[in-house]
């Protein structure tokens, strides 16, 4: 028999002895801690910032989410602060290497874009600063899942409100010349002169159309079932 199993997990302390001298002029010189080793006298090492910077960027599981994991899966209780701290080192290091730039670039390369904006509801103190008003969250992706396959590119952002000025200072759709899947938000119609094409989001297609009919339930399958032949038909050249 095989049993293939995890090892206890728990943290392990490392006491690091710098030198410190004085020189006659009275300058202290102490030696440097060890690489990715930051903080005070006491702190988290390289292998439980990694860990927390991993878990709190890699998926929409939340600051208070991945501190809990930490603790119950590293034995590494850690605070929200830290995990928070993880996240601007991250921010930081993206920033200094041209990440954002790049993904831009790329996602303004792409044959096809998607693109959408939904509410970030924030504490009134927060919506009561100036600009803040009505807090969004926007997201421009590549749709290569939809469109042949591949690994997807997805960028967010935010702003404090939901106007053309924020869409633009991303810097994502202006000179963008493919296919922009998107809703009527007003903010991307300006958009519309310069692109391949306009695929509207289904989902609201079905709305609008349904407004149209009676109301019924009948009425909006019929018009659902008319518009998958219409979406079966291009797919298929038809």
């Amino acid at each position: 028999m095989q049993v293939f199993d995890i090892p206890p997990v728990a943290l392990t302390v490392t006491e690091y002895q710098m030198m410190r001298r004085t020189c006659g002029c009275g300058h202290v010189t102490t030696a440097p801690a060890p690489r990715g080793v930051t903080g005070g006298p006491a702190c988290y090492g390289p292998g439980v910032v990694d860990a927390a910077t991993l878990l709190a960027s890699a998926d929409v599981i939340g600051i208070e989410r991945a501190a809990d994991l930490m603790g119950a899966l590293l034995r590494a209780p850690v605070s929200t602060g830290f995990v928070s701290r993880c996240l601007v080192r991250l921010d930081a290091a993206l920033l200094a290497a041209g990440f954002e730039d790049a993904l831009k670039d790329a996602l303004k390369a792409a044959d096809v874009l998607g693109t959408d904006e939904t509410p970030a509801p924030l504490a009134t103190g927060a919506t009561g600063q100036e600009g803040c008003g009505n807090p969004h969250v926007y997201t421009v992706r590549t749709m290569r899942a939809y469109a042949g396959g591949g690994p997807d590119l997805v960028w967010y952002g935010a702003a404090g409100n939901r106007t053309k000025l924020p869409v633009t200072g991303f810097g994502i759709l202006d000179g963008f010349g493919g296919v922009l899947v998107r809703d009527d938000y007003g903010g991307y119609l300006s958009y519309d002169a310069g692109l391949a094409g306009v695929q509207q989001c289904v989902a609201h297609l079905y709305r609008y159309r349904g407004r149209t009919c009676n109301g019924t339930v009948s009425c909006v399958k019929a018009v659902r079932r008319g518009q998958a032949g219409v979406l079966r038909g291009a797919a298929g050249g038809g």
